[in-house]
């Protein structure tokens, strides 16, 4: 539509072509980003393929300096607790996860919020938690939220993939996902895994 009615109006300046161009520009990243959150989702629910030793707590370092510009840009206070937590994971698909997560912690939180990522070794299990302030949301809001395109409307620029891939990533990995609604608001994501053999 941008298209036909850029080209369609022979009065057209370069300043309504720009606007044109990068209105068209924004949808295909926006399409990219959901064909990306899709595959991703279906390679998933396919099963994992090579599976490595893997430690949570590393994996969790690199997403939140990854997006720790956002962070900063959303006045948001990360605060991380990584002990070690080796695995046995697809490194991919984990590491989609876990920026899924904290990403999520971000985009649904509010100026001045605090977001915990915290990585440890629990008796077999190695377990990984994100909690972020933010608005106050039911439990039957929050438990729903796993299903695709499920969001909540407050968070501008996603599809509603994000948890649905999280879910679908911690099936695929023989583990157990728990959300929580604290009556103060926010989120509580729980993943447990089986713990790993640490690599060397």
């Amino acid at each position: 539509t941008e298209i036909d009615v850029a080209l369609a109006d022979p009065d057209s300046s370069p300043d309504d072509l720009r606007r044109m161009g990068e209105a068209v520009r924004e949808t295909i990243d926006r399409c990219e980003r959901l064909i990306e959150g899709l595959l991703t989702l279906a390679r998933s629910e396919a099963g994992t393929g090579h599976e490595e030793p893997i430690d949570l707590a590393e994996l969790a370092g690199d997403c939140i300096t990854d997006l720790r510009a956002r962070a900063q840009e959303a006045d948001v206070e990360v605060r991380p607790e990584l002990g070690a937590a080796w695995t046995r994971a697809e490194p991919e698909l984990l590491e989609r996860m876990i920026a899924n997560l904290i990403d999520n912690g971000i985009r649904y939180n509010h100026a001045g919020g605090v977001l915990s990522v915290r990585t440890r070794e629990v008796g077999r299990d190695v377990r990984l938690e994100v909690v972020n302030s933010g608005p106050v949301i039911s439990q039957a809001e929050a438990s729903g939220l796993t299903e695709p395109f499920r969001r909540l409307g407050r968070g501008g620029g996603s599809f509603g993939l994000g948890l649905s891939i999280v879910s679908s990533v911690v099936k695929a990995h023989r583990g157990r996902l728990t959300i929580q609604a604290p009556s103060s608001g926010g989120l509580e994501v729980r993943v447990e895994l089986p713990a790993g053999v640490a690599a060397g």
